[in-house]
């Protein structure tokens, strides 16, 4: 001991990720010596007592310095690589801390998903690779894939893989940065994405929070985004992640100090993605957790690497904390590029209260995925309408051709970037006939109720903006120069909301647009859902929605994430085919089958207009389009759409004999 009086702690690395660590032992009254690769600028050089110019990865040269210092306590937080030397130096010298055969094997991926496996655990079929590529076991893996070196953390190497063409490279990149030179291979699980922040001592392992964690997709790169906690979780989730930490940490034998066990859940079940085994990194262990759990994580993880027992208690009022990371412009940072480049330019931390307003409980929504994920190919709007007024700005056409078969709301939104618009018709089928466009010029195609769905690659104009507001669960289409157009609040329950979808947008795109505010127009929602009636109100936020150009409303946005999109799309596919089913003699549109169209109406030509006897039944179906009822479109596929195209409403809520009933009095109005 290198005094009775002081005790000494020593630490691995120096970065501002490992500072707070630095600090929180200095609190205590303790000696910070410090190992890291010196560079000069890393914050924890200058704020640890003792700084030593050694890297992380040299154990030895720190066993030896340790053994000269005569230390208490090592520990280090946030690194893989310092775990391991942590670990090394302290059963070398008999400290408390985890074996140091348990951390390699918590940071080898292809050790501990074997072993994992073997104990039954749930996790992404994988396959590691050597210096010997097993073609027969690649071959048998379900792309997307995650490709990752075995031995290295925070993203190193890591990339996603959508085609046997990628794969090669991505494997060749991932053993490049890894130690034994060894990649793995995952199957890509869509999901959401947890950790649980773990503290063990003597073996007993304690829970202290959830975290939510966005990523977002950087070409072939996974970055980090939003941290939060604490996690919004279903009940049954938060349970079976609860006993699967104890578990896992029991089987890979991590018993002192703070973990992290990351999780992506899909259907209700967790699958284990990583073991961290420290306390995890990008603030969510030093920050997150003591603001959302008022636990004094820092301290207990000090506690334990000097061989006392930890209490952290919880504070009495919980928080609502988060972290967000900018990267580019659009994330509110200066001197950055518009589009992230993948750097890191800053972080935000924020903390807000998490209880009620006045003794009232504030609106809990659940958490999930959107349709579309943020990228530099989706633009989330408050309106198909907002969706056509950037689609028409990045063409930077003077001039645009839409159906005369559409909303006059597209003319409007063309006069408001001074854009001329010329008019064509469309057959039978809803295919233009005779659209000719000049250079330069954009063309707006509407993919009626999905119906063109399989023919819009025979459109081979570019600034093609094609609008699939009727029919949410279309592709889009991806080729440079088309940009697609989906409606949200035709689909589902959200009082606005949009997606612009293209394979790449410009860049700005949307930058001048403020979030809309939606709450007043969400009153409408709530009326339909006590009174059963509310068609005025929704008229009204329809033609407010026609003129405001805005993003898409944080409500929205909150809502859309708790969709179960799987389960929407197979019931409205099945609505629709029990009406055509039922309907198809009558029809004389021409629908496939086979096309698993999910759209929001079921399109029904008959002879002579329905509407009124449907009406008197309580079923009613909106007038496409008021306009082209005029003289000038007599005998024409417009003409004869308005007058007797019914559009039968599909909504996912209707029961077997809400159909049954749609079916018997359409039929009873035909005939």
């Amino acid at each position: 001991r290198f005094a009775k009086h002081k005790r000494i702690h020593t630490g691995i690395g120096t970065s501002d990720q490992q500072n707070p660590l630095i600090l929180r032992a200095k609190e205590k009254g303790l000696e910070t010596h410090t190992f890291a690769w010196q560079t000069g600028g890393e914050i924890g050089e200058t704020t640890s007592d003792f700084f030593y110019p050694i890297s992380a990865e040299n154990k030895e040269s720190i066993l030896e310095k340790c053994k000269e210092l005569g230390i208490n306590a090592i520990v280090s937080i946030a690194s893989d690589i310092a775990a391991r030397s942590t670990a090394f130096v302290a059963n070398a010298l008999g400290l408390p801390s985890n074996r140091y055969a348990a951390v390699a094997l918590a940071t080898n991926k292809v050790q501990m998903r074997t072993l994992l496996l073997a104990h039954g655990i749930s996790q992404p079929a994988f396959v590691s690779v050597g210096d010997v590529l097993p073609m027969d076991a690649l071959q048998s893996l379900q792309y997307p894939l995650i490709v990752k070196p075995s031995d290295r953390s925070a993203g190193r190497g890591l990339s996603v893989v959508e085609s046997p063409s990628e794969l090669f490279a991505a494997i060749n990149a991932a053993r490049e940065v890894s130690f034994e030179r060894q990649a793995i291979v995952e199957e890509y699980i869509d999901g959401a994405l947890y950790s649980c922040e773990c503290l063990s001592y003597a073996g007993k392992h304690r829970v202290l929070g959830f975290t939510g964690r966005e990523a977002f997709r950087l070409g072939a790169r996974v970055l980090e985004k939003t941290h939060v906690q604490p996690a919004v979780l279903a009940a049954s989730v938060e349970r079976e992640m609860h006993s699967l930490c104890a578990k896992i940490l029991d089987i890979i034998g991590l018993t002192e100090g703070a973990s992290s066990i990351e999780f992506i859940v899909k259907d209700g079940i967790p699958y284990i993605v990583e073991i961290t085994p420290t306390m995890y990194g990008d603030y969510i262990g030093t920050d997150l957790v003591p603001c959302a759990y008022g636990y004094d994580y820092l301290g207990a993880v000090l506690s334990i690497a000097l061989g006392e027992a930890p209490d952290p208690k919880p504070s009495a009022e919980r928080m609502r904390a988060s972290v967000s990371f900018a990267y580019s412009a659009q994330d509110g940072v200066e001197n950055a590029p518009p589009q992230p480049d993948g750097r890191r330019y800053g972080h935000r931390i924020t903390e807000q209260p998490l209880k009620a307003f006045g003794g009232y409980p504030t609106l809990r929504l659940p958490e999930g995925k959107p349709y579309f994920e943020a990228g530099d190919g989706v633009l989330a709007l408050n309106s198909e309408y907002t969706a056509f007024f950037c689609a028409l700005k990045a063409t930077k056409a003077k001039r645009v051709h839409l159906p005369y078969y559409a909303a006059s709301a597209f003319e409007k939104v063309a006069a408001e970037l001074s854009a001329q618009c010329r008019f064509y018709h469309i057959d039978e089928c809803f295919f233009p006939t005779d659209l000719a466009p000049e250079e330069g010029d954009a063309v707006l195609v509407i993919n009626y109720h999905g119906l063109l769905s399989r023919r819009l690659g025979e459109i081979p104009y570019k600034n093609l903006i094609v609008d699939h507001s009727t029919a949410f669960f279309a592709p889009p289409i991806l080729r440079e120069g088309a940009y697609n157009i989906y409606s949200c609040r035709k689909f589902f329950s959200v009082s606005d909301g949009a997606y612009l979808v293209a394979d790449r947008l410009p860049e700005g795109l949307g930058d001048t647009l403020a979030r809309d505010i939606s709450f007043k127009r969400a009153a409408a929602l709530l009326r339909s859902l006590e009174c059963g009636e509310a068609h005025k109100e929704m008229q009204a936020n329809e033609q407010e929605l026609a003129s405001v150009r805005a993003k898409m409303s944080l409500l929205t946005e909150r809502m859309l994430c708790g969709v179960d999109y799987e389960k929407e799309k197979r019931q409205r596919a099945s609505v629709f085919a029990r009406l055509h089913g039922a309907l198809r003699r009558y029809n004389q549109i021409r629908l496939d089958p086979s096309e698993d169209l999910a759209p929001q109406f079921y399109p029904l030509l008959v002879d002579g207009d329905i509407r009124d006897r449907l009406i008197e039944k309580k079923i009613y179906t909106p007038l496409m389009w008021r306009k082209t009822l005029s003289e000038a479109f007599a005998g024409l596929a417009e003409r004869r759409f308005s007058e007797r195209l019914v559009c039968l409403p599909i909504s996912t809520e209707d029961t077997d004999e809400d159909v049954a009933y749609l079916i018997e009095q359409t039929v009873a109005a035909i005939t």
